[in-house]
């Protein structure tokens, strides 16, 4: 098809293509359509949500179809079909493991990262150790690496443990670290949950701790102080029932102690601290004042 080159053109395909009846012949069209839609400077997000709709309401007829279709010579259209693949494949499906798996070797960086998203989408038992390798060679800032260790975290394999362990520890992992730490919450074990408090008592995990606290810090100087006192107040009453949250309650807590001893900033976090009931509220409140 010709290059779609404006964000309209492409919404006006798809919406069109929506308005038909749902059949496996739309897929070289949707294929078409998504490859066109990488080309588009402005985001079109609508678009894609109408297109995985489409795709989804094809259902499984579509995977054999998306396939086969895989053997494209065109990239971007390689990445497309990856792309609804990761959207309709099912946990599971060898198939579609096997042609991501393959997918990964690509030439083309589109692809290979459109691969990463669908072999995690259809992961199982039998792709952890090449989930594990992604983790360990793909950039942390990456969102395919997100995918990867989310498909380790569903598949809770205890196998995955010391990787997910060594991304806490890594460079430039601050992204990723709160989708490391559920994916070792959903492996659950002893070990697992031992790795996420180690992490967080040492100088890797107080250094990330104070590094987020400070960011929070910078929004309370620049943010009015009815845009944030309510919705940090919400965060804090109540003691949090898992370790992402646990984790964000000790940037939150670090936060509040740091800036409770800035002028500027003490009367405006003193009257949310005083509102909750939770004991290291309390104690910043507690401490402060004796100080004062």
């Amino acid at each position: 098809m010709p290059k779609t080159e404006t964000l309209r053109e492409v919404e006006e395909k798809v919406h069109e293509l929506a308005l038909k009846p749902r059949n496996v012949g739309q897929i070289p069209e949707l294929v078409d359509l998504l490859a066109a839609m990488a080309q588009v400077e402005d985001d079109p997000e609508s678009a894609y949500e109408e297109l995985e709709w489409i795709v989804r309401e094809i259902g499984q007829a579509a995977v054999p179809v998306l396939l086969q279709t895989l053997q494209t010579k065109e990239p971007a259209k390689r990445a497309a079909v990856l792309y609804l693949l990761m959207i309709v494949g099912e946990p599971g499906n060898t198939e579609i493991i096997e042609a991501a798996k393959v997918a990964l070797h690509d030439k083309h960086d589109l692809v290979r990262d459109t691969a990463v998203g669908t072999l995690a989408a259809a992961a199982d038992e039998n792709a952890i150790p090449v989930l594990i390798e992604l983790i360990e060679t793909l950039e942390t800032t990456s969102f395919y690496h997100v995918y990867a260790v989310a498909a380790l975290g569903r598949l809770s394999s205890p196998k995955a443990i010391q990787a997910l362990t060594k991304r806490l520890y890594a460079e430039n992992r601050t992204g990723s670290t709160n989708y490391v730490i559920e994916a070792l919450e959903q492996i659950g074990t002893p070990d697992a949950i031992a790795a996420i408090h180690d992490w967080k008592q040492s100088e890797f995990g107080k250094a990330h701790i104070n590094q987020q606290a400070e960011f929070l810090l910078q929004s309370f100087d620049v943010a009015p102080a009815s845009s944030w006192q309510e919705a940090i107040f919400y965060t804090i009453i109540d003691t949090p029932d898992n370790e992402v949250l646990r984790l964000d309650q000790d940037i939150r807590f670090l936060a509040f102690a740091k800036g409770i001893r800035a002028p500027e900033l003490s009367d405006r976090i003193a009257h949310v601290l005083e509102r909750s009931n939770n004991p290291r509220a309390r104690k910043v409140l507690e401490q402060w004042r004796n100080e004062q």
